[in-house]
């Protein structure tokens, strides 16, 4: 009887491994759950376990070319009026949380971290922290990451330009 039970809860974490694999981008836990059989509680906790299995920790810096941001996190953003986003971009959202990031293009990998706020020393020792020296950095036309000693691009937003 006991190998029955076990036998069970094997195979369903080889389904949610395999839906998570197939997936273009993983699966839910709402899914995972009706899928397998499991509660929507347990479906998280699986996932939970299956990408932190997955995570590759690496302290190597990203060779590049790499893309920088700073976004903040926390409060009502999304249905905010166009100057009250360009007001918090200044720096003045205490009652949100800031957050950088590094992602590396061709292997896919995301460096974050929450910062402190977003100006020009925290953000370029963020993206020097983790970036090769040679790597060439992607930014937005923020003020913040003007002087990079990396081989820095900009798209400009302003001028209605997402990807160059």
């Amino acid at each position: 009887m006991g190998y029955g039970i076990l036998s069970q809860a094997l195979r369903k974490w080889v389904i949610a491994i395999y839906l998570c694999l197939t997936s273009v981008k993983s699966v839910s836990s709402m899914k995972l759950h009706r899928d397998i059989g499991v509660s929507q509680k347990t479906a998280w906790f699986m996932l939970m376990r299956i990408r932190e299995a997955w995570a590759v920790e690496t302290d190597e810096p990203f060779q590049g070319p790499v893309e920088a941001d700073e976004t903040y996190k926390g409060g009502r953003q999304a249905i905010m009026r166009e100057h009250r986003h360009t007001e918090l971009q200044g720096g003045r959202a205490s009652h949100m949380t800031a957050v950088a990031g590094v992602r590396d293009p061709p292997t896919r990998q995301v460096s974050a971290r929450v910062v402190r706020s977003v100006n020009q020393a925290i953000l370029q020792g963020f993206v020097q922290e983790h970036t090769d020296p040679d790597a060439t950095v992607y930014t937005d036309e923020s003020r913040a990451y003007r002087g990079l000693d990396r081989t820095h691009e900009a798209v400009s937003h302003s001028a209605g330009e997402c990807v160059r």
